[in-house]
Order: C-alpha cells, then sequence, then structure tokens
C-alpha cells in the first residue's frame, strides 16, 4: 500500500485529466453564470423583447393618463396605482435584467442611468411618498416625482434606435438641440425689439385716448398696453394665429400702422421661421451625408 497508492488517487492527481464528473465546483458554477448571462444578453438584443418593452411603455403612458383624468374629477384611483406598481416591478425586473450580465460596468451607459433614476424616482414615489398619505401637492418638490414618470416615454428613444428611419428623426432632432435653442434666443431679441417699437407707435399713439378714439383705445389696452402684453400679442404672428383680429383696427384708425404690422408679418411669421427651418434641414442632412 505505501509503493503503490490507490488508482483512483493517481488518477485525480494526474494534470489536465479532469473530466466534467470529477471538474472543480467553482469551474462549473462559473460556466453556468456565464451561460445564464449569454442568455440574458440573446434576450435583451431579441427584437421581440424591444417591442414587449415599447406595449409596456405605452400601455403605462395610457393609465398614467387615466390616472390624471380620474384625479381631476376626485375618483378613486387605487386601481390604476396597483397596476402602475406592477409596471415599476417590470422596469425594475428590466433593469436588473441588464444589470445582470455587465455588473456595474452598466454605469456607464448613459440610458442606464437614465432608466435607474427613472426607476428610483418611481419607487420612492409610488412605494415611499404614496403609503404615507404625503401630499405632494403641499410639497412642491415632490410634484417632480410625478410629472417625472412621463420621462418613461423617453425610453422608446432607445429602442427606436433600431429602427433605422425612426433613430433617424430623433437623432436630427436631437442635433438640432443647440439650433433651437439659438432659434429660441434670436425669436426672443426680435420679438423684444417690435415690442418696444409697438409701445412708441401703438401705446404711445395719440389715438390711443378715450377721448380721442374709443374704439383705438379699447383695443390697444386690450392688447398692446404693456410691454409683456404686447410680446404675448407678437406670439399670435409667430404662430400665424388669427392676426387680423389683433391689427384690423388699429389699421383702420391709423393706416401708418400697417407699415408696421407688414414689416412684423414679413420678418417674423415668413422670413425668420423659413430661414431657422432651412437651417435645421441642412443640420439634419449634414449628419447623414
Amino acid at each position: 500500500s505505501t509503493r503503490l497508492g490507490p488508482p483512483r488517487l493517481a488518477a485525480k492527481a494526474a494534470p489536465g485529466r479532469n473530466t466534467p464528473a470529477t471538474a472543480p465546483v467553482s469551474q462549473q458554477d462559473a460556466d453556468f453564470w456565464a451561460e445564464k448571462k449569454r442568455d440574458i444578453t440573446y434576450l435583451l438584443e431579441s427584437p421581440w423583447f424591444d417591442v414587449g418593452l415599447s406595449i409596456v411603455i405605452l400601455l403605462n403612458a395610457v393609465t398614467i393618463g387615466i390616472e390624471q383624468t380620474l384625479e381631476i374629477h376626485s375618483q378613486d384611483t387605487i386601481v390604476i396605482r396597483i397596476v402602475e406598481s406592477c409596471f415599476l416591478v417590470v422596469y425594475m425586473v428590466e433593469l436588473g435584467l441588464r444589470f445582470f450580465p455587465k455588473g456595474f460596468a452598466c454605469f456607464r451607459e448613459a440610458w442606464f442611468r437614465f432608466d435607474f433614476l427613472l426607476v428610483f424616482m418611481g419607487i420612492l414615489q409610488s412605494w415611499v411618498i404614496e403609503p404615507i398619505n404625503m401630499d405632494s401637492s403641499n410639497f412642491g418638490p415632490l410634484m417632480v416625482l410625478r410629472i417625472a414618470r412621463l420621462f418613461r416615454l423617453a425610453k422608446t428613444m432607445r429602442l427606436l434606435s433600431r429602427s433605422q428611419a425612426c433613430w433617424m428623426l430623433v437623432r436630427g432632432f436631437m442635433n438640432s438641440a443647440n439650433i433651437m435653442f439659438y432659434s429660441f434666443i434670436i425669436l426672443f431679441l426680435t420679438l423684444y425689439v417690435f415690442a418696444c417699437l409697438a409701445c412708441e407707435i401703438i401705446t404711445k399713439n395719440t389715438l390711443n385716448s378715450v377721448d380721442v378714439d374709443e374704439v383705438f383705445h379699447t383695443q390697444a389696452e386690450m392688447h398692446w398696453s404693456s410691454l409683456p402684453q404686447i410680446m404675448l400679442t407678437l406670439v399670435r404672428f409667430v404662430c400665424l394665429d388669427n392676426m387680423s383680429e389683433v391689427y384690423k383696427v388699429l389699421v383702420e384708425r391709423d393706416p401708418w400702422l400697417s407699415v408696421y404690422f407688414v414689416m412684423l408679418i414679413l420678418v417674423v411669421s415668413l422670413v425668420l421661421f423659413h430661414l431657422l427651418g432651412a437651417v435645421i434641414f441642412s443640420s439634419v442632412m449634414e449628419q447623414h451625408l
């Protein structure tokens, strides 16, 4: 027994001869979890998973609208809140599936951080604030948690990235963000200049008096009495919203005001917006050429 060891021990000690039956347990566990990670990754990349998640997101958006309607009419929303919790569980499961294959490396992805923030705010609002009967209307910042639920619709942008046509539209919109910001600045400055000019030629007009012209005065008081109100009135020219109601009476009483309104329509309603549309279109085309 001292010269020849047991055959089983000798075979076990020989290197490189492990079989599946005698392989280390840790290696078997590693292979098992690696296979599970591959399966979950395949599931996440499946188009059917994206379709199912999109349906869940759209249904959640519908339930949010139903809940808002019921709250406006002071009706019970307990069923909708239960359904909302079910949606929240689905989002937690989806977040866990995405976390499992990569671990904390998922937090390097902007979409994962965005989804994690939405799920966290959903848990805080649905399972922490509402159970303790805290009235969010009396605590302004908590209203943000309820409004933030609508940002779940933004999750569909990630799903739309698989569709070339839809993603082209979404990408064009995102690439136009800077242009839209500067467009707002230019539009605001343009309206401000025309509003200051309107103060001089309309608000301070000699006809703007009850004793001189009551009709002109009534129209001026309604739409042209102060700078903020004038800028709000000029927004109607931006949107082409029944502009004649604003300027018709004034032009009839003072024909020289037609010069002002013609310049306003040409610059704001026609040239400015057509120019901005052309710039945005050119920017989108450059991104895809």
